[in-house]
């Protein structure tokens, strides 16, 4: 038994991954239903509840964009104007269908102390065209902040994304649309 689980173990590293997840879910149906023959008399609702959770986690999950600002560049302030970029992309499984009228994606940075407080907005923007798969856009701002201010006081630039009004995006995970960008290049 030990050779044969070995030698399937081989052949699952050389399936791509939806190949993976499907040949473990036939596995687990298998083992599932000998389970529930030898365990009809013993544990039947065992069995069936076995099943459904081997159906309900066999289930691919649904595509969908996932936005996140993928690097941050501050390029250090000149006077009271400190110019920074910001890359946003799209590590979903679709398109993310931005455009001008609901879906736009708006971003704000902030100048930080500790680089988890957001102590004084920075200028943000946004963008309106569509993101596939793996696609990147990037935009550089020249932020102007009031002529007193020291940014020698902050050590990080946060910057946080938001996709679409209420995530009508459809965003699979928003809880990664911030990225802190530390130190603070003077």
């Amino acid at each position: 038994m030990g050779n044969h689980v070995e030698h399937l173990g081989d052949k699952m590293r050389r399936l791509p991954f939806f190949s993976i997840i499907r040949f473990s879910c036939v596995l687990l149906f298998r083992y599932t239903n000998h389970n529930l023959q030898m365990k009809k008399l013993l544990f039947p609702k065992w069995s069936a509840v076995m099943l459904i959770v081997a159906a309900m986690s066999c289930q691919p999950p649904p595509a969908c964009p996932d936005l996140v600002v993928n690097s941050v560049i501050a390029y250090g302030a000149s006077g009271n104007v400190m110019p920074y970029g910001v890359a946003i992309k799209n590590i979903g499984t679709a398109v993310a269908n931005i455009n001008g009228t609901n879906n736009r994606v708006y971003w704000q940075a902030w100048l930080s102390m500790d680089g988890v407080t957001r102590s004084i907005a920075a200028c943000g923007s946004s963008f309106d065209q569509p993101l596939g798969v793996n696609q990147i856009t990037w935009v550089r701002i020249d932020c102007t902040f009031p002529a007193n201010l020291d940014f020698r006081s902050y050590r990080s630039l946060i910057v946080d994304l938001y996709a679409g009004e209420s995530n009508t995006l459809g965003e699979c995970n928003t809880s990664n649309n911030s990225f802190v960008r530390t130190p603070l290049p003077l």
